[in-house]
């Protein structure tokens, strides 16, 4: 999908497509979930980059923070809260994940000093499997009915929501153990690597429809 949309970027120069456009560009042998989220994520991508390109836009900003909080001020769809027992939660997964990606890039190939230490970790389902595999994370006998048989998992639910919270309590629990030797993000990114190894992965992960991750 992403390779069909930034080829259509490329040549167009501009993300110039009505729904119906989109969705016969995409158009194949299954049905793509959310598409009309993914569409108006993608126009209001072009709407804010006419004229100069992302990389133009922050290859100064050098800190998570900043660049963090520039996704979620100019990108609404970054917008990642749940509300649990009266209280907000923000998780911002996508935002966090680009903004590592950008800073280690800037790092890596513009040899730029960054800092992303201030990043918690991106709560997703690969995260979580991993840990319910190596029993990092311990869930209780209906919930893990729900996982183990595949059920979906209900999105901004109290389930959900504690799912992801679990998520970060053990990266936090890691980098505190090897005594902040590496960066959260980092613990995150090792994590979620391990999650590749189809072979390990003997349980599943948490099914929940959103666009959050």
């Amino acid at each position: 999908m992403m390779y069909l949309v930034i080829n259509h970027y490329k040549e167009n120069k501009s993300f110039n497509l009505n729904i119906e456009q989109f969705k016969e560009l995409l158009k194949g042998n299954v049905e793509i979930p959310l598409i009309e989220d993914r569409y108006n994520n993608l126009t209001i991508m072009n709407n804010f980059l006419k004229g100069e390109s992302f990389y133009q836009k922050i290859k100064d900003v050098t800190k998570d923070t900043d660049l963090l909080n520039f996704i979620i001020d100019n990108f609404s769809y970054f917008e990642d809260k749940s509300t649990y027992k009266g209280k907000d939660i923000y998780f911002y997964k996508r935002a966090q994940l680009l903004t590592s990606d950008v800073l280690h890039i800037l790092e890596l190939k513009d040899k730029k000093n960054v800092d992303y230490s201030n990043l918690i970790g991106c709560a997703d389902y690969k995260i979580p499997q991993v840990m319910y595999c190596y029993d990092l994370i311990e869930y209780n006998e209906e919930l893990a009915n729900k996982i183990d048989n595949k059920i979906t998992i209900e999105k901004d639910s109290e389930e959900e929501i504690e799912i992801r919270a679990a998520d970060l309590e053990v990266i936090d629990y890691i980098y505190n153990k090897l005594n902040k030797k590496y960066a959260k993000i980092n613990i995150n990114d090792f994590i979620w690597l391990l999650s590749q190894n189809k072979q390990e992965m003997k349980k599943n992960y948490h099914r929940t429809l959103t666009n959050n991750y």
